[in-house]
């Protein structure tokens, strides 16, 4: 009670308020990502390998050989695009993928799935990927390669950055970050901010 009056008589010694989390402001989000090669055991059958790019068991790739990315909204959890880079057979497609990449920043999350194969044209990327969280992003002919990554730059990477990567014929990649693994974007009350868990 003292302090409390003390707090009122001397407004420079109250705190601010502690932000509070409230349970309808936790959006979670699942995510599932597999990347198949043509030669992989157990792909799509009657296909060359089929990149899937899942959010709360939606698939939003574009199927396309080479890299498929999905962008979501890491406050809202919203799937905001999608674009499919031939890397296999069209020489300028790892420019255009690195490009992309590094246009996306701020609170956003990157997933990237690889379909059939992609290593022919990926080099000028490859910087790119890193940048996002990618930490072995090569991929040999016909391999597989996943990514859950972080648009922001120059932070603390959050904890759930996720990559596979196999070689042709040891795949598919898959990474999924679901139940005890969900991708938290909680608000704040106070100050109005968004935190990644």
């Amino acid at each position: 009670m003292g302090e409390e009056i003390e707090q009122l008589k001397n407004p420079r010694t109250t705190r601010p308020p502690t932000p509070t989390i409230t349970e309808a402001q936790v959006r979670l989000v699942d995510i599932h990502l597999r990347s198949e090669g043509c030669d992989d055991p157990g792909k799509t059958p009657n296909t060359c390998g089929i990149a899937y790019i899942k959010v709360d068991g939606k698939d939003y790739s574009l199927h396309g050989r080479g890299h498929n990315v999905v962008i979501v909204d890491a406050k809202t959890g919203a799937v905001l695009e999608a674009k499919s880079f031939d890397t296999y057979a069209v020489s300028n497609a790892g420019n255009s993928l690195g490009s992309y990449l590094d246009s996306k920043n701020g609170h956003q999350i990157v997933l990237v799935a690889v379909q059939d194969s992609a290593s022919t044209y990926q080099a000028p990327a490859i910087d790119a990927l890193k940048r996002k969280g990618a930490t072995d992003p090569v991929v040999d002919f016909r391999g597989s390669f996943a990514l859950v990554g972080y648009a922001q730059a120059n932070i603390t990477r959050p904890l759930w950055i996720a990559q596979q990567r196999r070689n042709s014929g040891q795949g598919p990649s898959e990474i999924s970050l679901k139940n005890t693994t969900y991708i938290k974007c909680v608000r704040l009350l106070s100050p109005k901010d968004t935190y990644l868990a």
